[in-house]
């Protein structure tokens, strides 16, 4: 009898080996038009087909997404099921293969970064309002540091859009109607002025009620938003070509909806007509900005090439949520946030000719984030019926932070073709990373806890943090083509997310440490039947750890914050499978077989603030 571990590495090696294997199918001739279409990424930096990339990767173009129904990024699970995205307090999170950073707040750092146009950001405010005039979504899978921006331990998703097309003037108009008031529009122009100076201009609004009817006349989950962009190309010279675009984004909605409760104990939270109990009003207002760009000369002596890509983005983030608990203080109670993060990319990168035998790439990434945060805790209104005191707009705490995040990486990738089948790769890049936190949580008593009797009603505790880390990831790759319709590779790679300090405010923070994680992995892809039949698979095994979790602790006062708790192994296959059949249909297949544990001995904080034992347990999302 097989035990089950051993039953899941069988599936998984059957799952590599079947792919492995298919090479063998006969090629027979189909017509160019009823061929599956080659499909472009940059995922290496450099434009490759996805085919012929050696990285655990799927990709799904405009005409895919739109088939598929997705207009935003949650609707991204809904179709390959290696993703898993999680909304916290207003703030999208990432999970890829259960590798994800539930921290969403002004400390935290993603685990699975997102990419617009290789422009990155920590905070996820917006990105929902990104998703257009798309014309592809790349999700890597597994570490992607070592070309990849910053803190990619788990993976990253990239949304690559439209580009000005010098050639052609044109655009399209697209309207989604449906039930909750549902009405989605989408527009792009393209303006090529002539040979040197094309424009792009696109734009979204989203509308729809809220899923969720609450207690005080509001829907939750609702939707409104703008956004708009324009983007000019420019090629002054041979040689030289140069994209600048500017995006505005707006949101004003009602925002997810959260019920508080203690882990395990059954809450009946809503009322007997269905609706969620919510005392106070919800709110979810956005205004961002971002300026992108990036010129590249590639006839550099040598056939050298360089980039240089850079961005601002500055959003004014407000959101305001229930907090409500009657049970420990008779007030209706609504906790704000509110953030103006300002980022900076800044990246330079130097190449040879891809065409090359001998290729490499090298060059420094800067990422710099400045956040203004004041965020409380108010309470809005005595309970019903409670006379002891007043608590009509009473704040209880407020937090005055300002943050400074900052990284540098210096990284190179090269790579040699032995022969014409067998290529050889190597990568390493090298992370400095720091935070800096100053500012203060200043407390009132008498509006946190009830009834108050001490002889003092204030207090002021400081928030000052500050963390330094760094450091070297690795990646390592063989990759063989026995013909040009097949690939086979095995890679090794590590992946690093920087540590921080816990964002507790009733005592000084104290400084966690990084995550890391090692990944094997083993795959191939593979065209049959001239290019009517794509059969992808890869199997993988990573160790995590340092795994960053919520923690209680005496030296916050019991309270609870962010620590390192321990680590997990993971391991798991996944297979991507296309079949057109001409004049009758095509037929799409991805799937996912995931296993993850943690370590034994590990505990970390409950929805109750009680600390529980996860060892051996799954990893969540």
């Amino acid at each position: 009898m097989l035990c089950d571990s051993h039953k899941r590495a069988l599936l998984a090696s059957s799952a590599l080996a079947a792919a492995l294997a298919l090479p063998a199918l006969a090629q027979t001739a189909a017509p160019a038009s009823a061929r599956l279409t080659e499909v472009t990424v940059t995922a290496t930096r450099v434009r490759t087909s996805a085919q012929k990339t050696p990285i655990a990767l799927t990709v799904y173009s405009a005409d895919k997404l739109q088939q598929q129904g997705v207009h935003n990024l949650q609707a991204l699970q809904s179709i390959d099921p290696s993703i898993n995205i999680t909304a916290a307090s207003g703030e999208p999170y990432v999970a890829v293969r259960g590798v994800e950073s539930t921290d969403t707040t002004e400390i935290g750092d993603p685990a699975v970064p997102i990419a617009r146009d290789d422009f990155f950001t920590n905070r996820s405010y917006s990105i929902g309002s990104s998703l257009y005039d798309v014309q592809r979504i790349e999700i890597l899978k597994g570490p992607q540091g070592t070309l990849n921006g910053r803190a990619s331990i788990g993976g990253q998703i990239n949304i690559v859009t439209n580009k000005p097309d010098f050639d052609h003037f044109g655009g399209y108009l697209n309207v989604e109607v449906g039930d909750y008031d549902t009405i989605n529009t989408e527009a792009a122009i393209n303006v090529p002025l002539n040979d040197k100076i094309a424009f792009r201009f696109a734009g979204l609004e989203q509308y729809h009620e809220g899923y969720t009817p609450m207690t005080n006349g509001q829907r939750g989950n609702a939707s409104r938003g703008q956004s708009g962009r324009v983007e000019m190309a420019v090629k002054p010279f041979e040689g030289l070509s140069v994209n600048v675009s500017y995006q505005d984004d707006h949101v004003n909605d009602v925002g997810d909806v959260s019920y508080n409760t203690a882990l395990g104990q059954v809450q009946h939270f809503t009322t007997s007509t269905g609706e969620i109990n919510s005392h106070v009003p919800q709110y979810n207002t956005l205004h961002g900005h971002r300026f992108k760009w990036d010129a590249v000369y590639d006839k550099l002596p040598f056939g050298l090439s360089l980039t240089y890509s850079g961005g601002y983005d500055h959003q004014d983030w407000n959101h305001g949520t229930d907090a409500t608990n009657y049970s420990e203080f008779p007030a209706s109670r609504l906790f704000t946030q509110n953030e103006s993060p300002v980022t900076w990319n800044h990246e330079v990168r130097l190449a040879n000719d891809p065409s090359s035998r001998w290729t490499f790439q090298t060059g420094w990434f800067h990422f710099s984030e400045e956040n203004n945060l004041n965020s409380s805790e108010i309470d809005v209104a005595n309970e019903p019926g409670f006379t002891g005191a007043n608590f009509n707009n009473v704040t209880g705490i407020t937090f005055l932070y300002d943050v400074r995040t900052q990284s540098n990486g210096y990284f190179g990738q090269s790579s040699f073709k032995v022969n014409d089948q067998l290529k050889v790769t190597g990568g390493i890049r090298y992370d400095e990373d720091m935070k800096i936190r100053v500012g203060e949580a200043n407390l009132y008593f008498p509006g946190l806890v009830y009834p108050w009797e001490a002889p003092f009603t204030t207090a002021s505790t400081p928030g000052n943090g500050e963390t330094h880390d760094n450091r070297t990831i690795f990646m390592a790759d063989v990759d063989y083509t026995p013909t040009p319709n097949n690939l086979i590779y095995v890679k090794y790679s590590t992946g690093y997310k920087p540590g921080g300090f816990n964002s507790n405010g009733d005592a000084p923070s104290v400084n966690y440490g990084p995550e890391t994680l090692t990944s094997y992995e083993a795959g191939s892809k593979n065209w049959f039947l001239d290019h009517t039949v794509q059969a992808n698979a890869d199997v993988f095994y990573e160790s995590y750890n340092g795994y960053q979790a919520s923690q209680l602790t005496s030296v916050l006062g019991g309270a609870s914050g962010t620590f390192n708790v321990g680590a997990a192994k993971i391991y798991g296959a996944e297979i991507q499978g296309i079949w057109l059949i001409p004049q009758i249909g095509r037929f799409d297949t991805n799937a996912a077989f995931l296993h993850t544990a943690f370590a034994k001995g590990i505990t970390v904080a409950n929805g109750g603030s009680v600390d529980e034992s996860i060892g051996g347990n799954q990893l969540p999302n």
